[in-house]
């Protein structure tokens, strides 16, 4: 489970902020969901994705167990005064809304059969899941190979319990912006088990001016998208 920090917080508003990737993440969820549909946004993090729907004129439920996080996604709803946005602090996968969702979204979220149970008894349309599709870990210094790319294995998952689904990818910036070198010291050192050296962390970065940051390390990968519907979710999960 992720550990959202003040650090960690922190580095996080500054990439959602600079790269914009939810909105592009929203905007692929609008032929799945009609107007005014109410969406869960499962494990939502800080809910960078949640206000995007919300603006997109989605009523959404945001769903983390970390308050620390939904204080962020809170201060936000109040600051650009979207009135549809709920956050909710709990589990998704135990939390049982008092009506089914017309569409949840998992973002980087979720093994696979835990997904499906919650889409199941929580969701009467589509639900949209968000995977990794690249090939090595984008916060060590050494970029390490991942065993398996959760894309590819959450599609083996439901072609082995016969659950029909659409899938794509797509190439998207998922870089991480840095104000100073002692910034990109401290994140590499959150993320990677082994202390980084300043020089190893020095060719991770691009340094030059990228708005308010001085360092960005860039990350180009595809992220991998699934569509299915619950009603093609059999009862023995």
């Amino acid at each position: 489970m992720f550990f959202w920090s003040p650090e960690t917080i922190r580095f996080r508003v500054d990439a959602a902020n600079y790269n914009q990737f939810e909105p592009q993440l929203a905007r692929r969820l609008l032929p799945y969901f009609a107007a005014n549909d109410h969406i869960c946004d499962a494990g939502c993090g800080l809910g960078y994705l949640s206000l995007a729907l919300a603006k997109a004129g989605y009523r959404v439920t945001a769903v983390d167990t970390s308050e620390s996080a939904l204080q962020i996604l809170r201060q936000n709803t109040a600051a650009q005064g979207l009135s549809t946005l709920t956050a909710l602090q709990g589990n998704v996968f135990s939390l049982q809304p008092p009506q089914l969702y017309d569409g949840m979204v998992f973002c980087f979220f979720g093994k696979t059969g835990e997904t499906l149970r919650a889409v199941k008894s929580q969701c009467r349309g589509k639900a949209v899941l968000f995977k990794k599709a690249w090939h090595t870990h984008r916060f060590t210094v050494q970029q390490k190979s991942l065993a398996r790319l959760p894309f590819q294995k959450t599609c083996c998952e439901l072609d082995a319990l016969g659950i029909p689904y659409q899938a794509e990818t797509f190439l998207a910036e998922t870089g991480q912006p840095f104000r100073t070198l002692e910034d990109a010291m401290q994140f590499f050192s959150i993320y990677d088990p082994a202390a980084p050296s300043e020089e190893a962390v020095k060719k991770r970065l691009v340094c030059g001016s990228f708005g308010e940051f001085s360092y960005y390390m860039p990350f180009c990968g595809p992220v991998g998208m699934i569509v299915l519907d619950s009603k093609n979710i059999p009862d023995f999960l």
